[in-house]
């Protein structure tokens, strides 16, 4: 059964099962967490081409609606997404360490986005987002000139 799970987990986007050569646990987080402090000497290769897999991966997003939630979800999503570009730019930053893999262009980290009522209009910035270059100030994201306008009376 244990086996059935790990092959079902680790589905390839061209449907064939592969299943990894290393796995996560405790002390591959930490050494990854160090190297991201900039202690490059701190994760193998190997670890680095397990983040660089996993990072690959496209990102579920589901937003549920709420009225008032829907700036709420603005904001964390806003962040969310400055995240997860951050954290997929971390792994092209050494690719040397890596060895002669490469790296695909940046892109939208989400494969699927839904969200129902207001949770729909914050999946669709979510999406639209995505593709576009980060946002420094949150102030000009389209999260917040979508949501900060609308104000606390009209979302009764």
């Amino acid at each position: 059964m244990r086996d059935a799970l790990a092959r079902a987990a680790d589905q390839h986007a061209i449907a064939k099962a592969v299943l990894r050569e290393q796995t996560w646990d405790a002390a591959t987080v930490a050494r990854l967490a160090r190297w991201a402090r900039h202690e490059r000497g701190a994760a193998t290769p190997a670890d680095v081409a397990l983040l660089q897999d996993e990072l690959a991966r496209p990102v579920s997003l589901s937003v549920s609606g709420a009225v008032s939630l829907g700036s709420y979800q603005g904001g964390f999503l806003y962040y969310y997404l400055r995240a997860l570009s951050e954290v997929r730019a971390l792994t092209a930053v050494d690719d040397a360490l890596a060895g002669p893999r490469a790296v695909a262009a940046p892109s939208s980290p989400l494969g699927l986005v839904t969200g129902a009522s207001s949770g729909s209009i914050n999946a669709f910035i979510a999406a639209v987002t995505s593709c576009k270059t980060p946002v420094h100030d949150p102030r000009a994201s389209l999260f917040w000139r979508t949501w900060i306008p609308v104000g606390g009376d009209a979302l009764e």
